[in-house]
């Protein structure tokens, strides 16, 4: 990367600085909101070449972006419901339309769940997007990038959470929108993220669990909510994850290399 930057936010409980290190080069992705049919975002990515799974997870990013700025500026829900609280499909059927995949996202029957007769197709491939290229989920059915879901994530179950209210919080570039997480085996339209709970944890100790990856070393990529993207430590503090993952705890974070 270039010259180290470095960003200090104080918040009104200030007793604790955590320091959050990203292993490579992060992207920082200057978004253009506009409809499903048209998409624009600039790329400034480092000159090193980017992680497997990056581009694509910015992909998701994008559309989430643009998903929101067609919706009031409302995130997507983690999962849609039935009237009665059945789930019936993850916020990844919700962003197909802003990822060129409007047709994908015609032929669903959202009045059914992701795993009915009638949506049996859902369960054939997963969208390259949703995958890390060359991991052991690539090619199948199964998604390599989650929400974190809880009451103060961006993705409360059965609530939607505002960019407004990030920015009034603890911030977009503070936190977490997706992360990467191997061997959760959750297909890609099934209404199921990591909780908050689960994040008990280092990403090493993760798999199947929660932020994690198939890398030798451990590091997973994260997309923060005001786009960038990046490689998080295997080694992170699950301290760290956890004031990463809300946008309201008010903890000061001090993101270096950011």
């Amino acid at each position: 990367m270039g010259s180290k930057k470095h960003r200090d936010e104080s918040r009104r409980n200030g007793s604790r600085s955590i320091r959050v290190g990203l292993a490579i080069g992060l992207c920082a992705l200057a978004m253009v909101c506009v409809g499903p049919d048209r998409l624009v975002g600039r790329d400034n990515t480092a000159a090193e070449k980017p992680p497997a799974g990056q581009a694509q997870l910015q992909a998701v990013g994008l559309a989430t972006h643009n998903n929101a700025a067609n919706n009031d500026g409302l995130l997507p829900l983690a999962v849609s419901s039935t009237p009665d609280g059945n789930p019936l499909h993850s916020w990844r059927t919700a962003v197909l339309p802003w990822m060129d995949r409007a047709a994908l996202h015609a032929a669903i029957d959202f009045s059914e769940s992701w795993d009915s007769e009638t949506n049996a197709f859902l369960r054939v491939d997963c969208p390259d997007e949703f995958q890390v290229p060359g991991s052991p989920e690539s090619r199948t059915s199964f998604a390599s990038f989650f929400a974190i879901t809880g009451p103060d994530t961006p993705f409360p179950v059965n609530r939607r959470v505002s960019f407004d209210q990030l920015g009034s919080g603890d911030g977009a570039s503070s936190t977490l929108m997706f992360v990467e997480a191997a061997g959760m085996e959750v297909e890609w339209a099934e209404p199921r993220d990591i909780p908050f709970a689960a994040l008990s944890a280092s990403p090493e100790a993760l798999r199947g669990k929660g932020p994690s990856s198939h890398r030798p070393n451990g590091d997973v990529l994260v997309l923060f909510c005001d786009g960038r993207s990046g490689l998080l430590s295997g080694k992170t503090d699950p301290a760290v994850l956890r004031a990463i993952a809300t946008w309201n705890g008010e903890e000061p974070i001090s993101l270096d290399d950011f």
